[in-house]
């Protein structure tokens, strides 16, 4: 499906109708990837916890973790309201572009953890990928010897375009 692309962070989650009255809603669907669902962690793994939260950032990874869950309950997708979803995130009651939510939902798409499949539907990923090359130098020099530790006492083998 095309992904789309606007200088507006949640252009298809209803930013316009934000004031407006019923309040805004999106549709959240599970983003299904044959080769990321066989060799990627879920969300609430401690791989996650430990590799991609210093790459994607708090609000980010515990967005993931709370759309995985709301997945898990509605495989075929899920209705979210926005306003209920920031907040139960501790990510305020403000909505817009600018607000902690949408700014959340735009690094999500940024890192290829979630996609735009139309207006007010979001795909997300319900497993993240093994990191790349480029996340894992944005890790302190500690994790990625954790990193490099782990690898080495698993039996994993690299992936085209991951480390693992």
């Amino acid at each position: 499906m095309a992904v789309h692309h606007d200088s507006n962070p949640t252009p298809h989650l209803g930013e316009h109708d934000l004031n407006k009255s019923p309040r805004p809603r999106f549709r959240l669907e599970p983003w299904s990837d044959p080769v990321i669902d066989e060799v990627g962690y879920d969300p609430r793994s401690t791989y996650v916890e430990t590799f991609w939260l210093p790459v994607l950032g708090p609000s980010t990874t515990c967005l993931l973790r709370h759309f995985t869950i709301r997945l898990e309950g509605s495989p075929d997708g899920v209705e979210l309201d926005v306003e209920d979803t920031a907040r139960a995130l501790g990510l305020g009651e403000r909505l817009g572009q600018n607000s902690p939510f949408a700014r959340t939902i735009k690094r999500c798409v940024d890192f290829d953890m979630a996609e735009y499949r139309g207006p007010k539907v979001l795909a997300a990923r319900v497993h993240l990928p093994p990191l790349a090359r480029r996340h894992l130098r944005r890790l302190p020099e500690s994790l990625q010897r954790t990193y490099w530790s782990d690898l080495a006492s698993t039996s994993h083998r690299p992936i085209a375009g991951f480390v693992c």
